[in-house]
């Protein structure tokens, strides 16, 4: 969980280089002769970008609507370049995860403005965000909540605390199997409207409960490499604390695997499975 670089295209030449690149036809005339709306439309996106819950969505024509989606639905080269201009600013190391999880490949893009109910955004370069498809299928349309409080974090503008509010217990089953529960704990030192609209965004996605299920298999892989290796304890808990610090260095203090590789490290429990 961090703060994402944008992309360095400019929005509304992409837009006008996608139009240009679609065939000849009365859908390419139609959004040629809405260039200058568009434009406007643009201009306000940039006006609001770090308060997007007040942005206004537009009544169009169902054949308009279409026209706007179909510049992002059927791809042409400017929007595939667009797209990986946008991939190519990730970190390396969060290239091939999810923006929203950290968890999954993200093999699509979200809308954060959904291309239906603000069809004008479907190919601007700050609506877009790598997903993989659990969180675009969760998230999906409302990004705001009946008060009209946005519901999850935006990854370009929000300010994303950069100390620890991601916690995690390790328990065990009745077969001495190691569990995750993960939970967010408010530090003194951050706002609480921040905090809100992290716990909104953990709550949408359900990331707790996500994260607890991606657990298992890392407690499994982690027992096996240790007792393949045949490493005493001091030495296990030293490798453990070493990712955990690596991953909080290089990705965030808030990811999962981070907090999850620390906590295993602090668990005598869970490193006796690991010598044995």
């Amino acid at each position: 969980m961090r703060r994402l670089t944008p992309s360095s295209f400019d929005p509304f030449t992409v837009f006008r280089e996608v139009v240009n690149a679609k065939q000849p036809g009365p859908r390419r005339d139609r959004l040629s002769q809405r260039f200058g709306v568009v434009r406007g439309y643009y201009k306000d996106f940039d006006a609001s970008k770090r308060r997007l819950e007040h942005i206004k969505s537009h009544r169009y024509k169902a054949h308009q609507k279409e026209d706007l989606e179909y510049c992002y639905t059927i791809r042409t080269k400017p929007l595939d370049r667009l797209l990986s201009d946008i991939k190519s600013k990730l970190p390396a190391i969060i290239i091939d995860k999810c923006q929203y999880c950290n968890i999954d490949n993200p093999k699509t893009f979200d809308h954060y403005l959904s291309k239906k109910r603000f069809p004008e955004y479907a190919i601007h370069a700050l609506n877009l965000f790598p997903c993989c498809h659990p969180c675009n299928q969760i998230k999906s349309e409302a990004f705001l909540d009946a008060l009209g409080n946005r519901r999850v974090l935006n990854f370009y503008f929000d300010a994303i605390p950069k100390r620890q509010f991601l916690n995690v217990r390790i328990s065990y089953d009745a077969h001495g199997d190691p569990l995750a529960s993960y939970n967010l704990a408010r530090p003194p030192w951050l706002r609480r409207t921040i905090f809100k609209l992290v716990e909104s965004h953990f709550e949408v996605l359900d990331l707790l409960n996500r994260y607890r299920e991606s657990s298992h298999a890392v407690f499994s892989e982690t027992v096996n490499t240790m007792q393949e290796l045949s490493w005493d304890a001091p030495r296990v808990q030293e490798l453990l604390r070493g990712q955990a610090a690596t991953l909080t260095r290089d990705i965030s203090p808030n990811y999962w695997r981070a907090v999850l590789y620390q906590a295993m490290a602090d668990d005598l429990r869970f490193i006796a499975l690991c010598t044995l």
